[in-house]
């Protein structure tokens, strides 16, 4: 009965949404090149005060945009400084236009760049006050929504309580802190038909 249950049901949903729908998260991570707003990492040809580097990837982010934006796609932007910083130094209204366009901005954090070396021993204080100051940096770039989707921070057993004080909601793209590398099962995509594969 079951069988026969879904089997009607494939074909009903089948000739009512004949027009399927794909659904893909996509994310951009903006990692942490140069110095943070913290005061960690190093200066160099690899940090976004590099302007090469910088407009480089300022440009990806463009590109990326305006081909999503064809085709009805969202992304997640994920920022972290020193990136969001330079968009600020330079008045640069990426983040607000792609907030505009239907895109979410977010938080990427690196716990080491924002808080140094064996940063999952420190107190709970101290990640929220650098995810604090994190977020309000990603708001001084002119975005209107709040930020509440993150990713990063995998190894400290107290994350959900730090990002929760400091206005966080969403936690994206988990990582098993053992291996630091996402489950197969996770990332893997289900066939939206029995012939899928």
């Amino acid at each position: 009965m079951k069988k026969i249950f879904f089997i009607l049901f494939f074909f009903i949903s089948t000739f009512l949404f004949a027009k399927g729908l794909l659904l893909f998260n996509i994310s951009v991570h903006i990692e942490p090149f140069g110095k943070t707003y913290q005061g960690f990492g190093q200066e160099g040809n690899r940090s976004y005060r590099n302007e090469r580097l910088f407009n480089l990837h300022y440009k990806d982010l463009v590109v990326l945009a305006s081909i999503l934006n064809k085709y009805n796609g969202k992304m997640v932007v994920q920022s972290q400084s020193p990136f969001t910083e330079i968009i600020i130094q330079k008045n640069l209204s990426l983040f607000k236009d792609l907030e505009n366009q239907g895109h979410e901005i977010a938080l990427h954090f690196h716990e080491d760049a924002h808080l140094g070396k064996n940063s999952e021993k420190l107190p709970v204080e101290n990640w929220i006050k650098a995810m604090k100051e994190e977020i309000e940096l990603i708001k001084k770039t002119g975005i209107k929504n709040n930020v509440l989707y993150w990713s990063g921070g995998n190894l400290y057993t107290n994350l959900l309580q730090a990002a929760n004080k400091a206005g966080l909601k969403i936690y994206g793209e988990w990582k098993n802190p053992k291996t630091q590398e996402i489950s197969d099962e996770l990332t893997a995509l289900n066939p939206w038909r029995p012939s899928g594969g």
